[in-house]
């Protein structure tokens, strides 16, 4: 995307993916027309259920808040912007212990397959 190409039109295009999405993976009929199971991809078991409607507004406020940022974001220097990301990556090894810990319980990693996701983070 160039420095201006992110506009309503581009929000209302991710939306429709969004929707269509939903519409793919059974989530108007997974819960009578009300949301999508959310199922681990290596058993197939259940985690949770969420709402369509949930799902619709996480997806607009999103799209409202990295609108937002990305005006002031696209305007911070490059060198700022990799200092920022070298503070992510900061955080992310601080927690890397916990975060590998979701990683096996979401995907059923080995620790240290899972510690290594985290790192490639």
């Amino acid at each position: 995307m160039t420095r201006a190409s992110f506009t309503a039109s581009s929000a209302a295009d991710i939306r429709r993916l969004a929707a269509e999405a939903l519409d793919a993976l059974g989530a108007n009929d997974a819960l009578g027309g009300s949301g999508a199971v959310a199922r681990s991809p290596i058993n197939g078991l259940e985690y949770d259920r969420v709402s369509s409607a949930h799902v619709a507004s996480s997806v607009d406020h999103a799209l409202t808040i990295a609108s937002e940022v990305f005006v002031s974001w696209r305007d911070v220097p490059a060198p700022r912007r990799g200092e920022v990301i070298r503070l992510l990556g900061e955080e992310l090894r601080r927690h890397k212990d916990h975060l590998a810990t979701l990683a096996q319980i979401e995907a059923r990693k080995i620790r240290s397959e899972a510690l290594g996701e985290v790192q490639e983070m």
